[in-house]
């Protein structure tokens, strides 16, 4: 599943905590959820600000390379 996240306006750390959870929820499931598009604009600048662009890179399920390194998709 691929979640789109570039229109909203706001985040909160209670959104990125969900969409975390439900990642891993997903995992454990043996599916997998993604971002349809990189984090941009403010659900960016929230990562950034509460340093989850700052955890280790080889974490496959919170660490930059899941909000980072998404596809777009139509």
């Amino acid at each position: 599943m691929r979640i789109r996240l570039d229109d909203l306006a706001e985040f909160d750390l209670g959104l990125v905590q969900l969409v975390l959870a439900a990642r891993r929820s997903a995992a454990a499931a043996g599916k997998s959820l993604a971002l349809a598009a990189p984090a941009s604009g403010a659900l960016r600048t929230t990562l950034d600000r509460a340093g989850f662009l700052a955890i280790d890179p080889a974490d496959p399920l919170g660490g930059p390379a899941f909000w980072l390194q998404a596809t777009d998709i139509p």
